[in-house]
């Protein structure tokens, strides 16, 4: 009994003591929302050099502010527009002529609640006929012109195969072709104004004619000077 006491009353360092355990505290544990994102095209078959929208959807609603981007082939094609309502759109009309992947992404930046979503849709841009070619210059000689021409502003979104010239003095018919510029145009005769007009080709077809022009060789070039009912 006495060692006992001094083993319990003697060493204090080696009391039996009881240990209380730490509180576990309670953790928050969220899942991140998984988004549903869907891509719509205004249309899926575009004439080249026609808009087309690309609208971005997000399925559930939230307050989460998102960010989208849009891609086409891999290429930025609109960056950073805001969702607005749960959407955001993309609009365009730069295209290339082809059939192409068009992808939307979304991300909710500073928000760890939502995760990145993304979506595709197949795009088709197709060929039209060219605009009318544009008129430079023209060199006038004893019964010849040369017309110097530029390229359409809108080519059709494929190559011009074809440049061609046409004049009328109102009764005979003038008319010459070619790949390239200049056009050269024989058999008009000195002193008589013809009125022109110009066209281009490619794939597709034929484009519109050019605006109408006045002719005189082997003098002057002027424009829209009431030759339109000769030529049409």
């Amino acid at each position: 009994s006495n060692s006992l006491n001094n083993i319990h009353y003697g060493y204090p360092d080696f009391q039996f003591r009881s240990r209380k355990p730490a509180a576990i505290q309670p953790q928050r544990i969220t899942t991140p929302i998984q988004p549903s994102l869907t891509l719509a095209t205004s249309t899926t078959v575009v004439n080249y050099s026609s808009p087309v929208q690309f609208t971005a959807s997000i399925q559930q609603a939230w307050n989460a502010a998102g960010v989208a981007n849009f891609w086409i082939d891999d290429q930025p094609l609109c960056t950073d527009v805001p969702m607005v309502n749960g959407s955001a759109q993309c609009e365009t009309s730069d295209l290339p002529v082809g059939h192409f992947n068009v992808t939307a992404d979304v991300t909710f930046p500073g928000n760890l609640d939502v995760l990145p979503a993304d979506a595709s849709l197949q795009q088709t841009v197709v060929a039209i006929a060219p605009g009318a070619p544009r008129l430079v210059d023209v060199a006038t000689d004893a019964g010849t012109a040369r017309f110097f021409l530029l390229p359409p502003s809108n080519s059709g979104g494929v190559a011009i195969t074809r440049y061609s010239v046409f004049c009328t003095d109102g009764v005979n018919e003038f008319g010459s072709f070619g790949p390239s510029s200049p056009l050269r145009l024989d058999g008009l005769q000195d002193f008589v104004t013809y009125g022109c007009v110009l066209q281009a080709r490619n794939a597709v077809g034929d484009g519109p004619f050019s605006e109408l022009f006045l002719l005189t060789p082997p003098w002057n070039l002027m424009f829209r000077d009431g030759f339109e009912d000769a030529v049409n």
